[in-house]
């Protein structure tokens, strides 16, 4: 009999692009040329976003394993701007000539606030100290940055599976250009987390690009895919060893280029 036929080839309309881990929260003039969402950046509950044109709003969503919603889950913010903290992984405030103002277009759904998109293990996570956190990178916690910039860095913690959809103004086509949309992401206290990264198209929620791994993001990791919204981000947790083999996930940020 003639040899069975080779595997079909996935194709995908969205593209992974690349990871940078070396910048920590070091974006502005790197990332963020068209637009940002900095997640319960000056507190809990307040998000700082300025979108591009073909975004009209941002909603992040939680969810358990096998149930609909996460009425659970609470934003925190790990560090705010009025701290100065010196750790390099906290973002850069916008830059003054394009300064976003907190705004309702990004969404969360319940009572989660659209920061750090995390997800809350079984045994839960606590809101890190920020001077704990400092003292195990080394540095002296509190004072201004060598740069000037008080920088802040918040999140949302949430059970296992974390959504962030870019929805895009009705009516819109989903054949303009395409944009680089960067997450930020940072495993904040150390705990070794991982999780699987995937895109999807959100019309039809097929796979946009081959789902990524994140590790080793303790330093703060930029990921970045090629894709055309309306489109949606599924970090889902991946269980590592103990004792925080159940921490979950985290993202602080989004960023359009």
């Amino acid at each position: 009999p003639p040899p069975p036929p080779p595997p079909a080839v996935a194709t995908y309309n969205y593209r992974y692009v690349g990871m940078d881990c070396s910048h920590g929260g070091t974006w502005v003039g790197r990332w963020g040329s068209k637009g940002h969402a900095l997640f319960n950046f000056d507190k809990s509950g307040s998000n700082v976003e300025a979108l591009p044109p073909g975004v009209r709003s941002i909603v992040v969503a939680g969810h358990n394993t096998g149930a609909p919603s996460c009425p659970g889950c609470t934003g925190t913010n790990w560090i705010t701007p009025s701290s100065c903290s010196p750790d390099p992984r906290a973002l850069q405030p916008p830059p003054a000539s394009n300064t976003p103002h907190p705004s309702p277009r990004l969404s969360v759904r319940r009572d989660r606030s659209a920061g750090v998109v995390g997800t809350k293990g079984h045994a839960g996570l606590s809101t890190p100290n920020v001077e704990e956190s400092a003292k195990r990178d080394g540095r002296a916690s509190g004072g201004a940055r060598a740069d000037g910039q008080c920088r802040g860095l918040g999140g949302v913690l949430a059970p296992t599976t974390v959504t962030i959809d870019l929805l895009t103004p009705p009516g819109s086509s989903t054949d303009g250009p395409p944009l680089n949309v960067t997450l930020y992401l940072v495993d904040y206290e150390r705990f070794g987390r991982e999780m699987a990264l995937e895109t999807r198209e959100y019309s039809n929620l097929q796979l946009g690009a081959p789902t990524q791994r994140v590790q080793d993001f303790g330093d703060g990791c930029m990921v970045t895919f090629e894709l055309t919204p309306p489109a949606r981000f599924r970090l889902m947790q991946v269980v590592t060893e103990l004792p925080y083999n159940n921490a979950g996930v985290a993202a602080s940020a989004l960023f359009f280029d």
